[in-house]
C-alpha cells in the first residue's frame, strides 16, 4: 500500500516535471504572460495615440480655416496647402528610408510647391473637372522623377498607399 502511494506520487512528480519542461519554466511562462499583457497595453496605448492624432489633425485643420477667415485669406489656399501636406505624408510613407537624405527631403518639399502650382493653374485655367487627371499625371511624374533622380523604384502596386508592407516596416520589434 505504501509502495503504491509512492509509485503514484513519483508518477505525478514526473508528469508534472515533464509538463513543466514542455511548457518552459515558471519564469518563462510568467514572462510570456507579461509580454502578452504588454502587447495588450501597447494596443490600447496605440489606440489612444491614433484617436489623439486624429483629433489633433481635425483641430489643426479647423484652426487653419479659422485663421484664413480671420485674416481674410481665400479658404482655397488652405485647401491647396493641406493637399500638399497630404502629398508630403504620402511621400514619407512610400519612401521612409530615403527621407534620411536632406537632398531627398528638399526634392519632396520642392515637389510640394509644384503640387500647389499644378492645383492653382489647373483650377484657374481649366476648372475643377480637370483637377483629378492633372493630379494623377503630376503624381506619376513625381514617382518617375524620384526614380530618375534618386534611382528608387516606385512603391509596390500590389497594395494601397495606406497599407504597409510588413517586411519594409523597420519600427517593429
Amino acid at each position: 500500500m505504501l509502495a503504491d502511494k509512492k509509485g503514484v506520487l513519483l508518477k505525478e512528480f514526473f508528469n508534472t516535471h515533464a509538463c513543466l519542461q514542455q511548457s518552459g519554466s515558471i519564469a518563462e511562462r510568467y514572462n510570456h504572460r507579461a509580454g502578452m499583457m504588454q502587447q495588450a497595453r501597447s494596443r490600447i496605448l496605440d489606440s489612444f495615440y491614433l484617436v489623439g492624432a486624429a483629433l489633433l489633425v481635425c483641430l489643426l485643420g479647423c484652426g487653419a480655416f479659422l485663421l484664413a477667415d480671420i485674416y481674410h485669406v481665400n479658404p482655397f489656399w488652405v485647401l491647396f496647402g493641406l493637399a500638399s501636406v497630404g502629398l508630403l505624408v504620402g511621400a514619407r510613407e512610400d519612401y521612409r528610408e530615403q527621407f534620411r537624405s536632406p537632398r531627398f527631403v528638399a526634392f519632396v518639399c520642392a515637389w510640394a510647391v509644384i503640387n500647389i502650382g499644378v492645383i492653382i493653374l489647373c483650377v484657374s485655367l481649366f476648372g475643377w473637372l480637370w483637377l483629378i487627371p492633372a493630379l494623377l499625371l503630376e503624381q506619376f511624374l513625381f514617382y518617375m522623377s524620384v526614380y530618375w533622380f534618386f534611382g528608387v523604384n516606385p512603391p509596390s502596386t500590389r497594395r494601397w498607399p495606406f497599407q504597409r508592407n510588413k517586411s519594409s516596416h523597420s519600427d517593429e520589434v
